[in-house]
C-alpha cells in the first residue's frame, strides 16, 4: 500500500504540514475549537509568523476566554503587519472590536 509520501512524492514533514493545513479550518468550522487549537499551535511552531495561523489561534483562544493569550497573539500579528493590510490582520481587528463590543454591553 502506498503511503502519502510515496504517492505524492512529498516528504514526511511536508505531508504532516499538508494535514495541518487541511485539518485546521475544518475542525474550526465544525466548532471543535480545542482540537483545532492543538493543530494551530503545532502549525505556529512550524511557521510562527503565519498570519492566518495566528488569527485562527487567536480566535480559538478568544472563544476559550484565554484573553491574555489571545491579546499576545494579536499583538504579534500587529507587529508583523503594522499597517493592517493583510486579510488575517483585518480579521483580528474585527475579532477584537467584536469582543470589546460584547464586553461593553450591559446585561
Amino acid at each position: 500500500m502506498a503511503t502519502v509520501e510515496g504517492s505524492t512524492g512529498i516528504g514526511k514533514g511536508r505531508a504532516a504540514l499538508l494535514a495541518l493545513l487541511v485539518g485546521r479550518p475544518i475542525l474550526l468550522l465544525k466548532g471543535r475549537r480545542r482540537e483545532a487549537g492543538i493543530l494551530y499551535e503545532r502549525a505556529r511552531q512550524l511557521d510562527p509568523d503565519d498570519l492566518y495561523t495566528l488569527v485562527a489561534l487567536g480566535e480559538v483562544r478568544l472563544h476559550a476566554l484565554q484573553l491574555s493569550d489571545a491579546v499576545g497573539i494579536f499583538k504579534r500579528m500587529f507587529a508583523i503587519d503594522p499597517d493592517g493590510k493583510h486579510p488575517a490582520t483585518q480579521r483580528a481587528r474585527y475579532l477584537i472590536d467584536d469582543a470589546q463590543g460584547r464586553l461593553s454591553r450591559k446585561p
